[in-house]
């Protein structure tokens, strides 16, 4: 994949996914508690990526992929992902 193309996805995928995890939270906002534990989740799993990032093994072998509609695909990935919406709704919107 090329990540030139591949990497302007989150721009296009990133706002309804913030959207949708401020609704959600703002609804919470009157429960403290649920929103401290969201929060506590949140950087769990941050310290989780952090660690999964340190053991993550190089790999310098680059395979050429067809053009074909990479920014699609990206957009696709992105959406169907669940590490934008756990990060919106555990660190990025408790802290908005």
């Amino acid at each position: 994949m090329y990540p030139e193309v591949f990497a302007v996805s989150p721009l296009i995928t990133d706002l309804p996914i913030v959207l949708f995890a401020l609704f959600t939270l703002s609804n919470l906002m009157k429960y403290h508690l649920i929103i401290g534990i969201i929060s506590i989740f949140g950087a769990c799993y941050m310290v989780y990526l952090g660690i999964e990032n340190l053991r993550a093994q190089i790999n310098t072998a680059r395979e050429k992929l067809p053009r074909t509609n990479a920014l699609g695909r990206g957009v696709m990935a992105n959406f169907l992902s669940s590490h934008p919406y756990l990060f919106w709704l555990s660190i990025g919107g408790p802290l908005i």
